[in-house]
């Protein structure tokens, strides 16, 4: 072969390699910005008290990262827990709680626990449980302590252990499953 043609295909080869590699990172960041989005909309469909904060959230190559402001450490943990998407493999979060002496409410034995706090308690049990990977269950509190469950579950059994660790949370007096099975939708 001669000199110029080994050279003229190493430069098409090279355009089609660097060619891919763009149009990979095009995918890529179209993908990053639909997790952005569908973050953003968890962050203001799933909970009216997050709405009025400045909330910042940028994906990168799958890692979100939340920026703002918030009152509480439940306020902090909930965002973070609506931020935990599929799609999503890491959250890295840099939200600052402008009231840190503000905690999750102390309670004593008999004192009734608020909605909130048995929210942000069910859904902190279920952040890093391997049994419920790849799940997105969403959760609600009534002031009776009645705990509604929705959102889909990879499996039968994940959809009990979530039921179980719900059920087993502090304050919960009942549970009213609606989840459905990933295969089901």
């Amino acid at each position: 072969m001669k000199p110029w043609k080994t050279v003229m295909i190493g430069v098409a080869a090279a355009s089609l390699v660097l060619g891919a590699g763009t149009f990979a990172s095009a995918n890529d960041s179209a993908a990053d910005q639909r997790l952005e989005s569908r973050i953003e909309r968890r962050l203001q469909l799933n909970d009216a008290k997050l709405r009025v904060h400045d909330l910042k959230v940028d994906v990168e190559k799958g890692v979100a990262t939340l920026t703002g402001k918030v009152k509480t450490e439940a306020e902090k943990l909930r965002v973070e827990t609506l931020a935990r998407i599929r799609g999503v493999s890491r959250v890295d979060s840099k939200l600052e709680v402008e009231n840190k002496a503000t905690r999750a409410p102390q309670t004593n034995v008999g004192e009734e626990l608020s909605d909130g706090w048995i929210t942000t308690k069910v859904k902190a049990r279920f952040v890093g449980d391997d049994m419920l990977q790849g799940s997105d269950i969403s959760v609600d509190t009534n002031s009776d302590g009645e705990v509604t469950l929705t959102g889909t579950v990879p499996s039968e059994s994940a959809r009990k252990h979530a039921v179980e660790v719900a059920r087993s949370t502090k304050g919960v007096k009942k549970v009213n499953e609606q989840l459905k099975i990933e295969a089901d939708r």
